[in-house]
C-alpha cells in the first residue's frame, strides 16, 4: 500500500521562499486524535472547575453583603439606644 501524504505550503511573503511540508495520513490522523483528546480534556477541566469558581465568587459577594448588613445593624442599634435615652429623659420629666 502506498501511503497517501498531505502537503502543506507555507507562503510568508512575496519575496520569501515557499516552504513545503509533507505529512502522512496516519500521522495527520494521530495529530487530530491527540488534538481532540486535549480539547476534550480541557473542556472537562473547565467544566469541573467552573462550579468551584462560581461558588467562590458567590461567597465573596455574600461576605460583602454581610459586612454591609453588619454596618447597617450597628447604625440601627445606635439609633435605638438614642431613642431609648430620649424616652428615658421624657419619662423622668
Amino acid at each position: 500500500m502506498t501511503g497517501n501524504k498531505w502537503s502543506f505550503l507555507l507562503i510568508r511573503g512575496e519575496n520569501q521562499p515557499v516552504k513545503q511540508y509533507s505529512v502522512s495520513t496516519r500521522t495527520l490522523r494521530g495529530l487530530l486524535v491527540l488534538g481532540s483528546l486535549v480539547t476534550i480534556f480541557l473542556i472537562g477541566l473547565g467544566l469541573s472547575s467552573g462550579p468551584e469558581v462560581m461558588t467562590r465568587l458567590e461567597a465573596r459577594g455574600l461576605r460583602a453583603r454581610n459586612e454591609a448588613l453588619d454596618r447597617e445593624l450597628i447604625t440601627f442599634e445606635r439609633r435605638i439606644e438614642g431613642l431609648e435615652a430620649t424616652l428615658d429623659a421624657l419619662a423622668d420629666n
